[in-house]
């Protein structure tokens, strides 16, 4: 099996993942700033799961599960510190994790698209 290098793994996670977030999640509050805060907060997610990917490589299914929630919770606070709204970082950070466990238990677990 070829090596795949590490910087095409981390950019295609990075693009993948704004892309993604801004399909499933959209831009909260619909404006630019919204807008770029979802993409960088997805960004942020691509490029966590890519680098745990390409770090280990045959992941068990619940340390994926783990990981992908606390990628979802550093792309909520990437969304917050993008955004500035007048919620807690907190909550931004426990309902980014929250949606991410969530998606993660409907596609991986059970085996159907969450969207």
């Amino acid at each position: 099996m070829a090596r795949t290098r590490f910087l095409p793994t981390l950019a295609t996670g990075i693009l993948l993942g704004a892309i993604i977030a801004l399909l499933h999640i959209g831009p909260t509050p619909f404006t630019v700033v919204g807008t770029v805060g979802i993409l960088a907060g997805g960004a942020a997610f691509g490029a966590i799961l890519a680098l745990a990917i390409r770090l280990i490589p045959h992941m068990p299914t619940a340390l994926f599960s783990a990981l992908a929630t606390l990628a979802g919770g550093i792309a909520g606070a990437v969304w917050w510190i993008a955004v500035q709204p007048s919620s807690s970082l907190l909550a931004a950070v426990l309902f980014a994790a929250g949606l991410a466990l969530i998606m993660v238990i409907v596609e991986v677990w059970f085996g159907h698209a969450a969207a």
